[in-house]
């Protein structure tokens, strides 16, 4: 008989550990992914639909650009409009994971832009299970909108 017959049974526990190890990394780090993707999806449209709220009041003015005439530029927006309209797309939306704080809308620099922030912690789904690993993950998207002038 040889001796090292039956080291593979001492082997195949360990085998399957690391393999279990492996797949629980790779369902939370998909989990993850899918969050982050799902976030950029929603702050995206969040921030697209905040930057379409021109500033109609704006074109009504009657003050004049310094040449005597209206610009007629549609790059204005409206900044109260535009915030309330992200932060309801954000209520509205199901995100996933724990809100971090409150998202952020803010207008500029450039005209015509809107960028909308949002944090949110993601719980792992095995990882809480290992000792030193964190129980979520902070995610955080800033994504902007602008708003184009159809007459350019």
């Amino acid at each position: 008989m040889r001796p090292d017959r039956g080291t593979t049974l001492l082997l195949f526990p360990a085998a399957v550990l690391v393999m279990m190890m492996l797949g629980a990394i790779a369902v939370d780090l998909g989990e993850v992914q899918l969050a982050h993707r799902q976030l950029v999806r929603e702050v995206g449209t969040a921030a697209d639909d905040a930057a379409d709220r021109i500033d109609v009041s704006g074109l009504r003015d009657d003050k004049p650009n310094g040449t005597g005439q209206r610009d007629g530029r549609l790059d204005h927006i409206d900044g109260d409009a535009a915030r309330r309209t992200a932060l309801a797309d954000l209520a509205a939306a199901d995100l996933p994971g724990r809100a971090v704080g409150t998202p952020t809308v803010t207008i500029g620099p450039q005209p015509g832009t809107v960028t909308v922030s949002v944090t949110r912690d993601i719980a792992h789904i095995f990882g809480r299970a290992v000792p030193g690993v964190s129980d979520s993950q902070r995610i955080t998207v800033r994504l902007s909108g602008k708003l184009r002038d159809p007459g350019r």
